[in-house]
C-alpha cells in the first residue's frame, strides 16, 4: 500500500528539502479512499536516461532545467509517442505549465521534482485521463518508473466535499 514517505520518494525523487507532508498526506488519504487511482509502470530503463542524458545539450541561461529534468522530458516524450501521441512542452493548462502533456491533454507527465498539489489541480481538467510523475533515478533504481494519478469513483466527491469546506470556512470569517 502507498503512504506519504513513498509520495516523498515520488515527488521529490527520495529529497525532502521543501516537502509539502500535507499535501502528501492528503493524496494517500485520497488513494486509499478510491478518490484518485495510482498505478506505476516501468517508462524506460535506467541505461536509457543516461544515455539521453548524454545526447542532452543545455544552454546556460535559459532557465532553471538542467540536464536531468530536460533527459525526463525527453523520456516522457518518447513514452507519449509510444502510445501515438504527439507530446507538448511546458503548455499551459488550468494555470500551470506541466513537463509534458500529449496534445490531446489525456495525458500529463511532470518530471523530477514535482509539486504534489499539480496533480489535485491537473485532474481537475476533463480531458485529463492520468497525471504522471516521473522522478529522477535513484541509486538502487534499475528502471525509470511513472507514477500514475487518475480520478477515482469518489474524486468527484472530495472535489465537492472540499469546496462545501472552504465555503463553510469562509461564511464563518465573515462574520
Amino acid at each position: 500500500m502507498i503512504d506519504s514517505e513513498i509520495l516523498r520518494g515520488i515527488f521529490y525523487s527520495g529529497f525532502d528539502v521543501l516537502c509539502d507532508w500535507q499535501t502528501l498526506d492528503e493524496l494517500e488519504v485520497l488513494i486509499k479512499e478510491g478518490a484518485i487511482n495510482y498505478d506505476k509502470e516501468r517508462a524506460f530503463s535506467k541505461d536509457d536516461y543516461f544515455k539521453t542524458l548524454d545526447r542532452i545539450k543545455v544552454i546556460d541561461g535559459l532557465g532553471p532545467q538542467g540536464k536531468g529534468h530536460m533527459a525526463l522530458k525527453e523520456i516522457a516524450k518518447n513514452y507519449l509517442e509510444k502510445l501515438n501521441k504527439k507530446a507538448l512542452f511546458e503548455f499551459h493548462l488550468v494555470g500551470m505549465h506541466p513537463d509534458v502533456v500529449a496534445d490531446d491533454r489525456t495525458m500529463i507527465i511532470e518530471c523530477g521534482n514535482t509539486d504534489p498539489a499539480g496533480v489535485l489541480i491537473l485532474l481537475v481538467e476533463k480531458n485529463t485521463s492520468f497525471v504522471g510523475v516521473l522522478p529522477y533515478p535513484i541509486d538502487e533504481d534499475k528502471d525509470l518508473v511513472l507514477h500514475k494519478f487518475s480520478r477515482g469513483l469518489n474524486f468527484l466527491d472530495y472535489k465537492d466535499w472540499k469546496l462545501s469546506k472552504l465555503r463553510k470556512t469562509f461564511r464563518r470569517t465573515k462574520k
